[in-house]
């Protein structure tokens, strides 16, 4: 599953022109991360990732305005802290220039 998660931060990062630093944490949606042209593609990146389907119509925007929202929702099976926490941090991340 860290694999899913790298593919996924990954994505986020590629919509920018400039590199940018995002946390696991930050809220995607508000920070302008993920705009609503992106939002669906990556609502269907991980439905691929995750192998499950999900339906537009039935989107909880709350389970995608983190990383570790994602994880939690659709890749997690244990105990919340114990499955992000084994999740490596990213690298190569270059902070975006004013």
């Amino acid at each position: 599953m860290n694999d899913a998660i790298q593919k996924i931060r990954q994505f986020i990062a590629a919509g920018h022109e400039k590199p940018v630093v995002f946390s696991d944490t930050d809220d995607l949606l508000e920070s302008g991360l993920v705009d609503s042209l992106r939002f669906v593609e990556l609502v269907m990146l991980i439905a691929e990732l995750s192998n499950r389907e999900i339906a537009m119509d039935a989107i909880d925007i709350e389970n995608f305005r983190t990383v570790e929202n994602i994880w939690l929702t659709y890749f997690s099976s244990g105990p919340a802290t114990a499955a992000f926490a084994s999740i490596p941090p990213r690298t190569n991340d270059v902070q975006e220039s004013p």
